[in-house]
Order: structure tokens, then sequence, then C-alpha cells
């Protein structure tokens, strides 16, 4: 039988390697249709860019707060999947990924900054002023 504490931990870990590789690939792509380097997107999620790297592999096990993050951070920016929203609520995995993007919204905020723009004028275009991210105001650990 689990403990109460292995239920819990098991609540908040994505275990199904064919669920966290879903969650990568969906970060991966969209990250890459924003135009944003690994970098942007750490400090636009408030993570190491090492956790990002194995969020984006889909290396189970992930965290199941830092995948929803993530996904809610580029629905934030203009991009939604009907996939990853049926995956947070529904066991097992879809077999397709969709990927829907409000171009035009995207045109008028960030395709249109030169290259080499700074994270935080990324940041303002895509969320505005009052943006912080979501892994700053609420870490996935601790501070010692």
């Amino acid at each position: 039988m689990e403990s109460s504490n292995e239920a819990k931990t098991t609540l908040k870990l994505l275990l199904d390697p064919d669920q966290c590789l879903m969650y990568g690939s969906y970060i991966r792509a969209s990250r890459a249709v924003l135009g944003l380097s690994q970098g942007d997107f750490c400090e636009f999620l408030g993570v190491t860019r090492s956790t990002l790297v194995r969020l984006e592999n889909g290396i189970a096990p992930l965290k199941k707060s830092l995948c929803e993050s993530a996904v809610d951070v580029l629905k934030s920016a203009g991009i939604q999947s009907l996939t990853m929203d049926e995956i947070r609520y529904t066991p097992g995995v879809p077999t397709t990924l969709d990927i829907s993007i409000n171009y035009g919204a995207l045109l008028g905020r960030v395709l249109r900054l030169p290259k080499g723009t700074k994270a935080q004028i990324k940041v303002n275009a895509l969320f505005g002023d009052g943006f912080v991210a979501p892994l700053k105001e609420a870490p996935l650990r601790k501070s010692k």
C-alpha cells in the first residue's frame, strides 16, 4: 500500500514518459513560434536553463506545476492547445498535438521586434508591463 507521502508525490509529478514528451514538444514548438530563445523563455517562466532543457526534452519525471505554468505562460502569449488543456484533466495521452496561434496578435506584439531584442522588452511586448514570471512568484523549490 502507498503511503500518503508517496501518493502526494505522484500527484505532483508527471511520470508517464509519453505525457512528458507531449508537454516538451508543445513547449519547444510554441517557444520557436514566438521566436524566443531558451534563455528568454527561462526568464518568462522563472526557471533555470537546465530545467527548461529537461522540460523541452520531456524527461520524466516532470513537475506538474512546471508543465502547467509553461502552458499558461504560452496561452497568455496567444498560443493555445486543446490537446494541452485536455491532457491536464484526462488520463492517457492523445495521439495528436494541436497548436492554435493567434498570429495577428503575435504579429503586432513580438514578431516585429528586431533580432537581439532584450528579454525584458519581449516580456513587455507579450505580457504587458506588470508581468511576473509565475515560478519566480511561486518557485518550485523553497529558498534556503
